[in-house]
């Protein structure tokens, strides 16, 4: 049932507006301007897609400058056709997944990760060329009236080989051909969709990064021959939805072996203005890498941009932050102990990011706690001021002292390898005979230095020199002082109560989510949505709170700056809430362009199961039955109704800072009147929260 509750929290959309953030971006990809109308048509139309699951969910942009170059692209191939491109709308998408699309309304979406990965205009050029032949001759699979699902299958993925190959040589011929773009260019095209799924680069990680003259690794952390990258080209095609790239690479070849090349150009538009977009398309994949909890993919590729930007730029401290929160989210997940959530196996990486994915996947759980601190650290000491960056470092710290049972004086005070022998005592300050024992026991405490031990490990090095920072050491110590204050607190049961009677909540539309037979029911989930949403609404009628509903339909009715951070907010969500340890949030959400004086979030789901209807329990009851026959009839009713298992959540959120208020969830196995039992508790909840209830 928990991974129900998971996807719940994935598909959950609401609305906010830009704050501070932990990962300020200097390019930051952001729509401007009004909805084109046609995403007005796909937000009307009852039918769902993929189109509007991307709207709903805030990852699509509009009228950004990578919108806007993409647009001056398709005028050069467009050239000779003006009323063609009167019925092209160039979406883009925020996804780091080399990609592109033409649906039938004549809507382009480009991802962010294809212009990420381009190395010049033409490249992009030409993949436009391709969509827009998708478009114009009708493209979609070609069903077979087999009833064998092989054959269907086989000739499904024939029929789309067959329209890519169609959409390469005619979008050279009809479109491409037409502009000003070089030919030689379209090679590398092939290339960013054969290496697209790679980093940025290939770059050797430098170990340097991670250590200092305190602490090194053990060489086994560090892989000294990495996997080749496969470049084989020719791989077989039957299951796939398009040719191989060596047969799309040489039907090419023979459309432009003949055409002449010169005065044909890479980039129509500055080289520079490519270059920023790129940057902006790049520095977007980052943090959608780490929103998707990819953060293996966020480090290396920031990691990359980091060593071939030279400094100083705008970029630094956006890459920097970025590595810092990325190797925070890796030691969340592997002190939860679900690294492998985010870091696959080590054996299907190539090139030089797989020395860098088989250091992290060396590294124990202590010694990536550590290393995420010292990151946060030197961020937060860059950024002194920044909320977020000091809430991830407490939350490491946290996980050191009660987790790993660490404290500053598991620490050692000198460099790893010091010789124990040749570390003389330190000098003992002269105390006057007229001081008592008290004040020569404190003098001890605060001169005494920790010294190498046999017993001692890498990690027990890893702070050595953090320990000399004052400031640091009063971070640690304050931290320490807090989760002391808190379990005497807890000890002596003194609950916090809530203070939200007068407080304006803002609620998400419920998630129901129905499960027949270990498969979604769309039909039964939303009739299920429809009733929680209902139920809530009359619960917070009678309990008289203020609030106001955001629901997904609403996004058609959002200026530019309110989609914006109506996406910020679906990040928000998607990332605290992909890891079932807590893990902190890297920006504020603020909703006052959308739900102006709503600070607190109300989440609600539900997730229901049904169970078989008759069961070796119930007919065991109705046989015992039998011998009290009066109570046979209420036996064989029960036998009949339906039993479901249903787990419901609730919880309230403060957006400023991500802090859960309030937290409660019901599991009912085998229960008759779930829908009951799910409004109950809903009410229940903010029953708890209207009076007061204990956080």
């Amino acid at each position: 049932m928990k991974n129900y509750i998971t996807l719940f929290l994935l598909l959950t959309v609401a609305g906010i507006a830009n704050a501070q953030s932990a990962l300020e971006n200097p390019l930051a990809l952001q729509s401007k301007g009004a909805f084109p109308p046609a995403i007005q048509e796909v937000l009307q139309d009852k039918k769902d897609s993929g189109l509007k699951y991307l709207l709903q969910r805030g990852k699509i942009v509009y009228g950004s400058p990578v919108n806007q170059y993409m647009d001056k692209i398709l005028d050069n191939i467009l050239v000779n056709e003006p009323e063609l491109k009167k019925e092209i709308t160039l979406l883009v998408v925020k996804s780091p997944v080399v990609n592109a699309y033409a649906n039938e309304r004549g809507i382009l979406l480009i991802n962010i990760g294809l212009v990420a990965q381009a190395s010049n205009e033409a490249e992009l050029a030409f993949v436009l060329a391709h969509e827009l032949i998708h478009y114009v001759l009708k493209h979609h699979y070609i069903e077979s009236a087999s009833d064998d699902n092989v054959n269907r299958f086989l000739q499904r993925h024939l029929a789309s080989r067959d329209q890519e190959s169609e959409a390469d040589t005619k979008g050279i011929v009809r479109f491409y051909s037409a502009s000003n773009y070089s030919y030689t260019a379209i090679d590398g095209a092939f290339d960013v969709l054969q290496y697209g799924h790679l980093p940025f680069d290939n770059i050797r990680f430098d170990r340097s990064f991670v250590e200092n003259s305190y602490y090194q690794f053990p060489e086994k952390y560090f892989m000294q021959n990495v996997k080749p990258i496969s470049n084989r080209d020719d791989y077989m095609d039957t299951l796939c939805t398009h040719p191989n790239i060596a047969k799309r690479r040489a039907a090419v070849a023979a459309i432009i072996a003949n055409k002449e090349n010169n005065g044909r150009l890479d980039f129509v538009q500055p080289e520079t203005l490519f270059n920023e977009i790129r940057d902006m398309a790049r520095l977007e994949c980052i943090n959608q890498w780490i929103v998707r909890h990819q953060f293996a993919h966020a480090f290396y590729n920031a990691y990359i941009l980091f060593k071939v930007t030279p400094e100083p730029n705008p970029y630094t401290d956006f890459l920097y932050n970025a590595m810092a929160i990325s190797m925070y989210g890796m030691s969340k997940h592997k002190t939860n102990g679900s690294i492998r959530d985010v870091l696959r196996k080590v054996s299907d990486v190539e090139g030089e990011q797989q020395g860098t994915w088989y250091f992290l996947d060396a590294l124990s759980r202590q010694e990536l706690n550590l290393l995420a601190l010292r990151m946060l650290w030197t961020a937060k000491t860059r950024q002194p001021d920044n909320l977020f960056l000091t809430k991830m470092a407490n939350n490491l710290v946290t996980d050191m002292v009660k987790t790993f049972k660490l404290k500053l004086d598991n620490f050692c005070d000198y460099p790893m390898g010091a010789n124990v022998d040749s570390i003389a005592d330190e000098p003992q300050t002269e105390v006057q005979e007229t001081v008592n024992k008290y004040n020569r026991i404190k003098q001890q405490k605060t001169e005494a230095k920790i010294k190498p031990s046999d017993k001692f490990k890498t990690f027990n090095y890893m702070l050595g020199d953090l320990k000399q920072d004052e400031a640091f050491v009063a971070f640690v110590q304050q931290r320490q002082n807090e989760l002391e204050d808190a379990e005497i607190l807890d000890a002596v049961k003194q609950p916090v109560k809530l203070h939200l009677k007068n407080d304006k909540l803002l609620f998400m539309k419920p998630n129901y989510i129905f499960v027949k037979k270990e498969q979604y029911s769309e039909p039964q989930s939303k009739q299920g949505e429809k009733h929680l949403k209902e139920a809530i609404k009359k619960s917070v009628e009678r309990l008289k709170i203020d609030n106001e509903f955001l629901d997904d339909a609403q996004v058609g009715q959002y200026s530019a700056a309110q989609y914006n951070s109506y996406g910020k907010l679906c990040d928000w969500i998607a990332y605290i809430y992909s890891i079932e340890n807590h893990i902190e949030p890297y920006y504020a959400v603020d909703l006052e362009e959308i739900a102006p004086n709503c600070q607190y979030l109300v989440m609600t789901s539900a997730v229901v199961q049904p169970r078989g209807m008759v069961t070796y329990a119930k007919v065991q009851n109705v046989m015992l039955s039998a011998i009290c026959f009066y109570v046979s009839p209420a036996h064989i009713a029960r036998l009949f109704l339906p039993r479901r298992n249903a787990i419901s959540y609730f919880s309230i959120v403060n957006l400023k800072d991500g802090q859960v208020l309030y937290s409660a969830n019901d599991y009912r196995e085998r229960a008759h009147c779930t829908e009951g039992l799910i409004h109950a508790f809903m009410y229940d909840c903010l029953y708890e929260v209207k009076k007061g209830g204990k956080k």
